[in-house]
């Protein structure tokens, strides 16, 4: 065996090590995320919901379940696909372009499945991060302007990333593209500014409670309110961490340790990107049974739209 050749079974082993340690992580996610689904489709059918923003909060958070399966298996499938014909086949020199004319549709089949399932993943998340603004500004109209502008603004750099992402050549390296960067800075964005206005809201909403200061904290709204900006700086949290490492990633070397490290990272991102909702969706009715005592006679003071769309 040459050099060379010992050299090109090294990086093939630390290629394959990569892919199936990221698998690993995945699957690892994918069963905690599928019995917090769980959970919330036991919570679902034992309560009835009769307003449109429950039942629509309700049918995106089965979407992003169906688009997390379909993330993962693409991505099973070119790791799959990849052991089998580099590693596990012996082919003969006659039969390696045929092999390869065969695993290359499923290659870029599996790629475009993995990479429009997680665009779709961070879209509705982003998405449902513009809806909590919503729900709490619901009665400023100048902020309900903000947040539409900012809703084509996220679906139009959603569906270029995809598409770009597709249009790149299926490779070990996984090279990043700048508007990536761009994609994950305006989520970032996004995130932190209407974070920052649904904290205000929380702000004003407290002071209004200055009177009653034994049931501070203690309201339905109150909790939903903290709920809201704790999720969004959690999610702010590993925006940065993505963002970080996509950038870094951009100068590292082929399959360097920088690079395994962004890759498990936006790994990661995708499965807070779907927890997130899903999360708060559990949290809002376990906190609702906790507080309903409190909740049913003294959300008043300018609170009670907010309170009436949460209750429905």
């Amino acid at each position: 065996m040459s050099a060379q050749e010992a050299q090109e079974i090294a990086y093939l082993g630390l290629a394959l090590f990569q892919n199936f340690a990221r698998a690993i992580l995945s699957c690892t996610f994918l069963g905690i995320y599928c019995l917090l689904f769980a959970i919330g489709l036991y919570i679902s059918f034992h309560k009835r919901f009769t307003g449109w923003a429950k039942k629509i909060l309700l049918c995106l958070l089965i979407a992003t379940f169906i688009l997390t399966v379909l993330y993962v298996m693409g991505n099973l499938l070119v790791d799959m696909l990849l052991l089998q014909y580099e590693v596990i086949l012996p082919l003969p020199e006659g039969f390696t372009a045929e092999m390869t004319a065969i695993s290359q549709p499923l290659l870029e089949v599996g790629a475009q499945i993995s990479s429009w399932a997680s665009s779709l993943i961070y879209l509705i998340g982003d998405l449902i991060v513009i809806w909590r603004a919503w729900v709490v500004w619901t009665h400023s109209k100048i902020v309900k302007l903000f947040l539409a502008f900012f809703v084509l603004v996220v679906i139009g750099i959603n569906l270029a990333d995809a598409s770009v992402d597709n249009q790149k050549q299926l490779t070990v390296s996984g090279q990043t593209v700048i508007l990536d960067c761009v994609f994950f800075a305006l989520s970032l964005s996004v995130n932190v500014t209407l974070t920052l206005l649904i904290a205000y809201r929380t702000w004003m909403y407290h002071r209004s409670w200055d009177g009653i200061v034994i049931l501070r904290g203690k309201t339905f709204v109150g909790r939903i309110l903290l709920l809201f900006v704790e999720s969004g700086a959690i999610l702010a949290i590993f925006q940065v961490l993505a963002l970080t490492f996509q950038e870094l990633d951009r100068s590292a070397q082929n399959l360097s340790p920088l690079q395994f490290a962004k890759l498990n990272i936006s790994e990661i991102y995708v499965y807070v990107a779907a927890l997130n909702p899903l999360a708060i969706f559990i949290l809002m009715e376990i906190r609702r049974q906790t507080t309903y005592s409190y909740s049913s006679c003294f959300e008043q003071n300018g609170s009670q739209e907010l309170t009436t769309f949460l209750e429905c």
